[in-house]
């Protein structure tokens, strides 16, 4: 019975275990296609999808309280709005730094735009 228990108990995290930590205000379905299109370029794993904050509103962001910093140092409350068009996708590789694609949504689907490799 306690093997019943620590089985069901940590079923969840070993079927979640290779899921990213998603914080980007998109679905499922665009997670999933997220990670078929980088499979495609890449056999690491996705670790985490973040969005992208932009100083404008745009159409489908999320508003979020923020702040800058002043050139006094005062820090300024301001919003910021999360895309949900426009995504950082941080793979995990075996040896070496992190590399980031950022992708955009279209009409056509998920893009990557861009590809860079985190520094030391």
């Amino acid at each position: 019975m306690r093997t019943a228990i620590v089985v069901a108990a940590f079923l969840p995290v070993v079927l979640l275990a290779g899921e990213p930590k998603v914080s980007a205000p998109i679905s499922s379905e665009d997670v999933r296609q997220i990670r078929e299109l980088v499979a495609a370029v890449t056999t690491d794993p996705i670790t985490v999808i973040s969005g992208v904050l932009a100083s404008e509103h745009v159409p489908g962001s999320i508003p979020r309280k923020s702040f800058h910093v002043a050139a006094d140092g005062t820090r300024m409350p301001s919003t910021s709005y999360e895309r949900a068009d426009l995504v950082w996708a941080m793979t995990s590789p075996k040896k070496g730094l992190p590399i980031q694609y950022q992708l955009q949504k279209s009409a056509q689907g998920w893009k990557i735009i861009r590809k860079q490799q985190m520094v030391d």
